[in-house]
């Protein structure tokens, strides 16, 4: 499960056409259990933020708590 939606956030990487309608979803990601799919929701989110800031910032305080993660990945 975790390497198919890893691959499918691949994908959604590269087609920045449908970026601002999957925002919510990809932030979903945030809440993930796996720290793969956690760091590529985060770095993804990154990415869109610097295309569609707005439409991130509900979503910064959500990744700003991971500063605190034990998990170096994350």
């Amino acid at each position: 499960m975790d390497e198919k939606l890893y691959r499918e956030l691949g994908q959604l990487t590269k087609d920045k056409t449908i970026w601002k309608q999957n925002i919510p979803y990809v932030a979903s990601l945030l809440e993930n259990q796996s720290p793969n799919i956690t760091a590529k929701a985060m770095w993804l989110l990154g990415e869109m933020g610097l295309m569609y800031p707005q439409e991130i910032a509900p979503y910064t305080k959500d990744i700003a708590a991971f500063i605190v993660s034990e998990n170096d990945l994350l």
